[in-house]
């Protein structure tokens, strides 16, 4: 039997508010649609046969249904494919948040927009799932509704709900109220008296009717609250959907995967899942942008010797252009893949580039030039030998580049940079051309109004020379091996594939020929002083490597060389400047201590003082952390520092099996640099840490990296972006972690103290013979363990 209505019950309704600063209502609504995210993870885990896991169950594997899922289609009009879309930016923007290895390829602008745009159509579409949680989650409105159990009863209830909103007494009462400021919470029971009524079964047109009668009345409504327009508010929804609700997602994204090999050797690639999801034809592989060229489209006009202007797809080797230095020889004219790219533009000119192609702005001091691309920290990873020059943005109004005329260059200054989303060619073009001995090789390019200085995409060799060196002659050994692994791939696969054979083997470069850097040197043949090789000497050899007998360059080849400058030449650096390093690393289990080593910061903006500095690292979980202090070298205001000194933890132990990662802090400051610390330390609790930057007080740019709880082989190298307050990227650090015994680290300080400069000649000798054997036998079998990923569209 029902129970007579009783007008108080209205009364209890009304008054009926979840808090503003603790909504469990909220949390509730969002939590359903969060767990609805993350069942509808589309896609497979690729394999040879059949079909693989899913990857809702690999990253979101223990998440159950929630029993108001079903209301969700219903009362938003938005579909499970909805949800799939959301779910695969918020994996990929965790993944850009949280990797190492893939973070630099993830484009976390595109997430954000996508993101942005879905949370709007989400939060404006949901209130009718706001109100039906309401009379199912507990708290003050569900237990007031509950006095209303039948349609009869609930259309008794909102009628007289509607006919007290519009009473003269409650318009009064609140009239006075606002009057007197003791309404706080104005907008807060606005709203919920619409969601009220909405879950009495009001439609939107009395609750409109009901809302412009109270304004006639006299009571001001805000415009966002008013007819209509209340619809569109989510006050209770919190931050939007995004890479908080696939933190649990974290494990999975960090895991390894290892293959050994009959005989000896192995594979390992660190976030595998996150690469397979990000895969060619992969749910995240629109959020992913392998280092490509950086090339200018058909038609960009060259400036010739004689001062003509030719289209660059027509110049050939051999012929003379201008530069800032008088006329220089061509020596390859490379072609590559656009790959889907969003080419970029000057406002109101008449070519398009891509966003990392690196431009040379005009020196403010002599000797202070620099290089300028739309996406600098893209330009970085791709080039990562240009950035000792310093690399910054394209800004209007800041940046000068350097334009020719017939009279000579002057400074031009950037007038805007826009994306050209409707010039969409298949190939892209750039030039190489004769380098003097500071290794600019640079050339002007534009359209017919304006032809600004541009550099080649490639390495300044003169920056590392022995480093260089090393490159060439590894390439030398893999470069014929990649390709006829590669050989029955598709095009459109190759740069993909390519990337993840030798992502997958710089997990293992160092600490496979590591140890035998320094092993029976009386033995090596090559002991000894690398042979000097001058920049242009470096570039001839590339250009002879790459170009093809009819024309052009071997676009194979040249991925391989981007993608192998790009992957091993930090560690390559690294391995020559701190040559006394010690790899006899450990497993976690028996590590005594972690290490780590930051090879540079590269700022994309100026810093504040032209001060030296240093640089803390601080191993840190919530108010714990453990700081070192370790010198760089550079100015702040040159935009790029490295450092040769390591920071050794010995508080660190291995993470329980369900710990997801440590973090390490880096916060750089000026200071005295410090000794490592007493030994030993009292080990603390195996727990999660976080790898954190910041550059204070010269630069308020920071960043977060988490390192894998399990180390593979006890070694990890990492770029991490540095952002600034507002999110932007503004820089990168790059380094790696060691996992070391005591007896290790004793041995390496005891190098360290004995170590010459003379001592590098011999290491890039071994490294050279070494990795470049290392890597051309493993790269055929590394690539087989994921020949059948979704990197490639081969079959079986």
């Amino acid at each position: 039997m029902t129970s007579p209505f009783d007008p108080r019950d209205v009364e209890v309704l009304a008054a009926a508010l979840p808090g503003t600063a603790d909504n469990p209502l909220g949390r509730a609504t969002r939590g359903v649609l969060a767990t609805h995210l993350k069942r509808c993870t589309p896609g497979h885990y690729s394999q040879m046969f059949g079909t693989g896991p899913a990857f809702r169950d690999i990253f979101f594997g223990g998440v159950q249904p929630n029993p108001h899922e079903g209301a969700i289609v219903t009362l938003t009009g938005l579909d499970d494919a909805f949800f799939a879309s959301v779910s695969v930016a918020a994996l990929c923007q965790q993944m850009g948040q949280c990797t190492s290895r893939l973070r630099p390829q993830i484009t976390m602008g595109p997430i954000a927009n996508d993101l942005n745009a879905w949370n709007s159509r989400l939060m404006t579409g949901s209130y009718r799932l706001y109100a039906y949680m309401a009379g199912v989650t507990d708290g003050p409105i569900r237990s007031a509704l509950s006095a209303f159990p039948d349609p009869a009863a609930k259309q008794t209830a909102k009628d007289h709900y509607l006919a007290g909103l519009t009473s003269e007494s409650w318009v009064t009462a609140k009239k006075v109220q606002e009057a007197s400021q003791q309404w706080p919470d104005r907008d807060w029971e606005l709203f919920h008296h619409w969601i009220k009524l909405t879950a009495l079964g009001a439609d939107p047109a009395e609750i409109d009717r009901a809302i412009q009668t109270i304004i006639t009345m006299g009571l001001g409504i805000p415009a966002a609250y008013g007819p209509a327009r209340w619809r569109e508010q989510s006050p209770w929804f919190g931050p939007g959907l995004g890479a908080s609700d696939a933190a649990d997602a974290v494990g999975a994204i960090l895991e390894t995967r290892c293959h050994a090999y009959p005989g000896g050797g192995y594979s390992c690639m660190a976030e595998d899942n996150s690469f397979e999801f990000t895969a060619n034809t992969q749910p995240g592989t629109r959020y992913r942008q392998l280092p490509s060229s950086s090339c200018f489209v058909a038609g960009t006009r060259v400036v010739t010797a004689d001062g003509s202007l030719r289209p660059i797809e027509g110049i050939v080797p051999g012929e003379l252009v201008a530069t800032a230095h008088g006329p220089k020889r061509v020596l390859l004219r490379a072609e590559t893949r656009r790959d889907g790219r969003t080419l970029q533009r000057f406002a109101g000119a008449g070519f398009a580039f891509s966003a990392t192609h690196p431009f040379v702005a005009a020196p403010q001091q002599p000797g202070r030039g620099y290089y300028a691309a739309a996406d600098p920290a893209g330009l970085a990873r791709a080039v990562p030998m240009l950035a000792p020059f310093g690399i910054r943005a394209l800004v209007a109004g800041e940046t000068e580049l350097v334009r020719h005329t017939p009279e000579g260059a002057v400074a031009w200054p950037v007038p805007g940079v826009e994306p050209a989303p409707d010039i969409r060619p298949e190939l892209l073009y750039d030039l190489v051309v004769d380098i003097g001995e500071d290794g600019r090789s640079e050339y002007f390019a534009g359209d017919e109004r304006t032809q600004v200085l541009v550099s080649s995409e490639m390495p300044r060799f003169g920056a590392a020379p022995d480093a260089a060196w090393v490159l060439m002659r590894i390439l030398e050994q893999v470069t014929p091996v990649i390709l006829e692994a590669l050989a029955p791939v598709a095009d459109k696969s190759f740069a993909d594939l390519v990337n993840v054979g030798l992502t997958s083997l710089s997990r293992t470069l160092m600490p496979a020929v590591g140890p035998d850097l320094h092993r029976h040197p009386a033995q090596s043949p090559d002991a000894g002083a690398v042979e000097p090789v001058s920049p242009l000497q470096a570039a001839r050899a590339l250009a002879g490597a790459l170009a093809r007998p009819e024309g052009g360059a071997d676009r194979r080849a040249t991925v391989v060389f981007e993608q192998f400058v790009a992957v091993f030449a930090p560690q390559i650096q690294a391995a020559l400047a701190m040559g006394w390093r010690s790899f006899d690393l450990a497993a976690d289990d028996v590590a005594n201590l972690l290490t780590v080593d930051l090879y540079d910061i590269e700022l994309f903006q100026p810093a504040a003082p032209d001060a030296p500095a240093s640089v803390d690292l601080a191993l840190a979980r919530d108010a714990v952390s453990y700081t070192r202090r370790i010198p760089v070298t550079g100015r702040p205001s040159s935009w790029y520092l490295t450092s040769d000194g390591p920071a050794y933890f010995p508080e660190w132990s291995r993470p329980e099996a369900e710990a997801s990662c440590w973090s390490l802090a880096r916060p750089a400051v000026s200071g005295p640099a410090l000794l490592p610390p007493p030994w030993p330390p009292t080990p603390p609790e195996r727990l999660l840490w976080e790898l954190q930057i910041h550059l204070a007080p010269w630069s308020a740019a920071s960043a977060k990296l988490p390192l894998p709880a399990g180390i593979a082989h006890g070694y990890e190298d990492f770029v991490a972006p540095l952002l600034d307050p507002d999110g932007n990227v503004v820089g990168c650090a790059r380094g790696d972690t060691r996992l070391l015994t005591s007896e290790a680290f004793a041995a390496e300080w005891e190098a360290r103290r004995t170590w010459k400069p003379v001592d590098q000649g011999r290491i890039a000798h071994r490294l050279a013979a070494l990795g470049g054997r290392y890597l051309a036998d493993g790269f055929a079998k590394a690539i087989d363990e994921f020949r059948y990923c979704a990197a490639t569209t081969r079959t079986p």
